[in-house]
């Protein structure tokens, strides 16, 4: 869903859904939210680190970690739960940092 969200019309929006229904899906279970829980938590008490990361960010990578799969991204916020939360993901950035708008 935050991928459409940058649809411009909806033929956009409807070839980038087929295009992302293509791809293979991590449901986001029991033990997806647990893990994202735990990352929250994780950085809540890592005072180097805001534990502020928005939830579907949380989500998305605790279902990387959980699943074995990389988060392909244009967002800081997936380097810091890498990097700090306890998450084991390959965090890929779509384009250098700063250089889309």
């Amino acid at each position: 869903m935050e991928a459409l969200y940058s649809a411009r019309d909806a033929k956009e929006y409807m070839s980038l859904s087929d295009e992302l229904d293509a791809l293979g899906q991590a449901p986001c279970d029991r033990v997806v939210w647990q893990i994202a829980q735990s990352a929250q938590r994780a950085l809540a008490s890592n005072r180097r680190v805001s534990h502020r990361i928005k939830p579907v960010d949380l989500l998305l990578a605790a279902a990387a970690h959980h699943y074995g799969v990389g988060v392909l991204h244009y967002d800081h916020d997936f380097d810091i739960l890498a990097t700090h939360a306890g998450l084991s993901f390959d965090s890929r950035w779509l384009a250098k940092r700063g250089t889309l708008s």
